[in-house]
Formats: C-alpha cells, structure tokens, sequence
C-alpha cells in the first residue's frame, strides 16, 4: 500500500507544482511590485510618516517623485539601476522595505514611514 499511495502523492505534488511557481512569481519583496520589460507598472504610493508628515511617490520604478507634505518634489532614480528598493538624488535618498519607507534628507533627521 505504501508504494502506491507514494506514487499518488508523487503524482499531486507534480501536478502541483507549475501552480505553486505561478503563484510565487507573483510575489514582491519590496512593496513596489517588479516591472516587466514590456509593460511597466505605474507606481502610486502613500506613506505615513508621523508628526503630520505625508510622503507619495509615483512613477514606474525606474525612477520616482517623491513629494512631501509642504508640496516639495525630488525625482530620485533606482540606484543601482534595475532594482525597486533604493533610490536616491542630490542629497536625497530613499529605501523602500515592504510597508516601510526610510526618508532620508541633506541636513534632515531621517523619517520612518509607513503605508
């Protein structure tokens, strides 16, 4: 009875299998879901960051404008380029972690936000 009830089982996690990898290829570390090379996304984001402070980023992943609660815009690229967690510009600098976001500024404390 072994046998066969391992070949049953055998048999299901094949079957299983491309509907398991489907799933996960749908997955995203970041919070900012990966774009493909044929359509990328548009990214459209509200953050938290307490004291009053608000932080959006849109963009497609490649680069973001993050603007903040008194109406200042920062165009920041990926850096390095290709990845969708880090981005950064004249002394601005952004690491994106899931539902977290760490806001950093020349001459400013560094902001925790959250989605």
């Amino acid at each position: 009875m072994i046998p066969l009830l391992s070949t049953r089982l055998s048999a299901r996690l094949i079957l299983a299998l491309p509907l398991v990898a489907t799933l996960a290829s749908g997955c995203v570390a970041n919070g900012i879901p990966s774009e493909t090379p044929s359509q990328p996304r548009a990214i459209d984001l509200s953050f938290d960051c307490g004291g009053g402070e608000r932080l959006r980023l849109t963009g497609d992943g490649a680069s973001l404008v993050a603007t903040d609660s008194s109406a200042t815009t920062v165009r920041l690229s990926a850096s390095p380029p290709g990845q969708s967690s880090r981005y950064g510009a004249d002394g601005h600098a952004l690491v994106i972690n899931e539902r977290e976001a760490l806001w950093m500024r020349a001459g400013a404390t560094p902001m925790t936000c959250r989605r």
